[in-house]
């Protein structure tokens, strides 16, 4: 119970942190329009792989980022400062705030508007 308060405001540092600034991208279309019959192997790839629009590019950069920077800093603090925790331990913990990060970023992206 006493965790319930804290999750307000890290729940509204990761909106503003993944939210906020791919709202405010522009939906822009490629460029270039992806035309299949012309395209070589590579670009067809990099389309598949990489062709989407500049918000959800950012949506997809920025969560990578928390997952991160979260699992790391999850990991560091509870296998150094703690006493008698073991690196799959301390992996195993961080891998929930990872995990955390992820379905935040990705639930984030779907509701956002295009």
């Amino acid at each position: 119970m006493q965790l319930l308060p804290s999750t307000f405001p890290f729940g509204l540092a990761a909106k503003i942190f993944i939210f906020t600034p791919a709202s405010a991208t522009k939906a822009a279309i490629l460029a270039a329009k992806f035309d299949s019959t012309t395209a070589t192997l590579s670009e067809t790839f990099w389309y598949n792989v990489w062709g989407f629009s500049e918000r959800t590019k950012v949506v997809i950069k920025r969560t990578l980022t928390l997952m991160v920077i979260t699992g790391g800093n999850t990991f560091l603090e509870t296998f150094v400062r703690m006493e008698a925790v073991e690196a799959v331990g301390a992996a195993g913990y961080s891998a929930v705030w990872v995990v955390a990060a992820g379905l935040t970023g990705s639930i984030l992206g779907l509701v956002s508007p295009a």
